[in-house]
């Protein structure tokens, strides 16, 4: 059951990154990489803030995530969660062809330490870096639940 849910989280991500023409303004492309709609969670002042969304590397050689920053917070990281216990990572390989979606059940992006109450309607700007591929800034809408 839990391999069919990550597989069609895979393929509803695919489908968020390739469909850049339906939310132009909240895709990016940075070298090989495609990356789709990025959003977080209202969250309190002081609390964790996760960021969803898919990324695909089209590519034919892995890329490395390894490091992301953003002013509303001290730190960002790779964070999953198995059992409830969470566990951190600040870095993450993306294989040519596989998308991955950042969701809950899985690896996200985690803002250690925010800043300032998030509420929906408001977003923030992140900068994602991708080793050998270089920076990119991107800009994460608080929603919810994810949007088109």
């Amino acid at each position: 059951m839990f391999s069919r849910l990550s597989r069609i989280a895979a393929l509803a991500g695919l489908v968020v990154v390739l469909s850049a023409g339906l939310a132009a303004a909240h895709s990016y492309r940075l070298g090989p990489l495609r990356i789709g709609h990025l959003w977080a969670p209202p969250a309190a002042a002081g609390a964790g803030v996760p960021i969803y969304g898919a990324i695909l590397d089209m590519g034919g050689e892995p890329v490395v995530l390894d490091g992301a920053r953003t002013q509303i917070g001290k730190d960002v990281r790779i964070r999953r969660v198995d059992d409830g216990t969470p566990t951190f990572s600040d870095t993450f390989t993306f294989q040519p062809g596989k998308p991955v979606a950042f969701a809950k059940w899985r690896e996200h992006l985690f803002v250690e330490g925010n800043e300032r109450p998030l509420a929906a309607g408001d977003h923030f700007s992140m900068t994602l870096d991708f080793a050998h591929v270089g920076k990119i800034d991107v800009d994460v809408l608080v929603e919810a639940a994810p949007s088109d």
